[in-house]
């Protein structure tokens, strides 16, 4: 198994999945695969708002040939996700891929891009030696109802996306549910860049 849902999907059956769980995959690659010959990490066009729609748990274990999960435009299909789990992927990069298009990351760089996930509760990263960030620079994440977040053996995760609500002053506010983070070691957790130089003394 390659993909797990390409073009010609039916995507009536893909609304209604509340759970994925998806381990022990060698030739996993991809969430989705477009119509364009070889285009093994793009989405299908024209992106169907109701996909995914109801999911609430995904879990993404030994899938070792996966460079990015989800894709922008998934994200924001993602309005009733509350736990998401990925362990022991060799080649995870990026949990919120950028497109491969070179101009269409030109373009995306004007403006910031939100992700709202207003009922994610969890955040499990486990065993990602290649996890660079969750989301890149350009990319904010309010997720007001996050309750835990758990990363562990993820040496090149160095950048945690700002989460935070903040007032129109700049000010940071503390994190309304977020109640647990779980590392592995003090040393990396004191190598993490923040967006924002506040955000470890409000955490």
């Amino acid at each position: 198994m390659e993909y797990l849902v390409s073009s010609s999907s039916c995507y009536n059956i893909l609304q209604s999945i509340e759970s994925l769980f998806l381990r022990y995959l060698n030739n996993f690659s991809v969430l989705f695969r477009g119509e364009r010959v070889g285009a093994a990490t793009t989405f299908p066009s024209p992106m169907q708002p109701g996909m995914f729609s109801h999911l609430k748990y995904i879990t993404i274990s030994s899938c070792s040939k996966i460079e990015k999960l989800f894709w922008p435009e998934l994200v924001h299909n993602l309005q009733n996700l509350e736990e998401i789990t990925v362990t022991h992927c060799e080649q995870l990069v990026e949990v919120i891929g950028t497109s491969d298009d070179e101009e269409e990351n030109k373009e995306a760089g004007k403006d910031s891009i939100v992700f709202t996930l207003p009922k994610l509760r969890l955040m499990r990263f486990i065993s990602l030696p290649r996890l660079k960030c969750i989301c890149d620079r350009a990319s904010l994440m309010e997720c007001n109802s996050l309750e835990e977040i758990q990363i562990f053996y993820c040496p090149k995760l160095k950048r945690i996306p700002h989460m935070l609500p903040q007032l129109d002053n700049g000010q940071l506010l503390p994190p309304v549910s977020l109640r647990v983070i779980k590392i592995c070691q003090e040393k990396w957790w004191d190598s993490v860049e923040w967006d924002h130089p506040n955000i470890k003394t409000v955490l």
